[in-house]
Parts: C-alpha cells; structure tokens; sequence
C-alpha cells in the first residue's frame, strides 16, 4: 500500500541520512538472493512519510487463514477520481506476485480517463497480469489476483 501512496522512506546509517520513495526501497532477488531491501549495514529506517491525497484508495488480500498468515495474493490501488468518476490518475501495486511490491504501469495508464466500468474492470485485470511467469505450483495466482484487482477497483468505484 505504501508503494501505491506513493510513500517515501527515510534512512540514517553511518554516512548520514537519505529519503527515497518506498518503490525503490525494495530490491529483486535477481540482485542478491540474501537481501530484500536497500539498506547497507548499519542503516534503520527512522521514518515513513505518506503524502496527503484526495484520491479514493484501497487494499486487498487473500489468505488462506483469517490469523496470522500471509498474503497468497495482495492489490493496493489508489485512483484520483473526477466528479464523473472517470478516472484522472491510478496506481496499482500487486503483493505476494513476486519477491518485492509489483508495480503495473500499462495498467495505471490504460484506466487513465476511463470510468471503472465492468469490461474496463476485466480488460484492466487481464492486463495487470500479462507476462507473469508463475512459479510450478503457484499458477492459481494469475486467476486470483486478476479477481483482487477487480475487487479492488469496484471498490475504490462505489
């Protein structure tokens, strides 16, 4: 969710301090399969700063168990509606898809000036997910994030 309000993060280590915005906090396993984030040794996190937003926002996940367990699949969407409800500006992050906060810009820019109607809704879902190359036994994502996209949207719609 902080990835899609375009939150930053600030940082305080040995040589001094940093802010970057919280997309780029996370690293792909392609770059070292040990570390999950940016932080060098000696450097914490002293602060999260979420900018102030009109836009309509929302975070869903599924698990397979109500406590303490984690997401087979998470949405968090954020989209700055007009009085119309079409839709002026969108972001959407997808969890638990691959080893960092999944980021879909072909999809934030397709639903830019459309109202979030049930083809656009579908299309939009479709598109979130082309390309994915899911792992032997974790096919049951694509269908599943598709519907959280969705849901989330509808959401953020009502």
């Amino acid at each position: 969710m902080l990835v899609a309000l375009n939150a930053t993060v600030s940082i305080m280590g040995p040589n001094g301090s940093r802010t970057i915005p919280v997309e780029e906090f996370f690293q792909q396993k392609q770059e070292s399969l040990r570390k999950e984030n940016i932080l060098a040794d000696g450097e914490i996190v002293t602060e999260i700063q979420v900018p102030a937003t009109t836009a309509k926002s929302t975070y869903l996940k599924f698990k397979e168990r109500e406590s303490l367990d984690f997401a087979m699949s998470s949405v968090a969407a954020v989209c700055e509606l007009d009085a119309s409800k079409t839709v002026r500006s969108a972001r959407l992050v997808l969890g638990g898809v691959a080893s960092h906060p999944w980021r879909v810009p072909a999809a934030e820019q397709f639903l830019v000036g459309k109202k979030l109607d049930e083809p656009t809704l579908v299309q939009v879902a479709t598109m979130a997910l082309v390309g994915s190359e899911p792992l032997e036994f974790n096919g049951y994502k694509v269908p599943l994030t598709q519907v959280l996209v969705r849901r989330a949207l509808t959401k953020i719609n009502a």
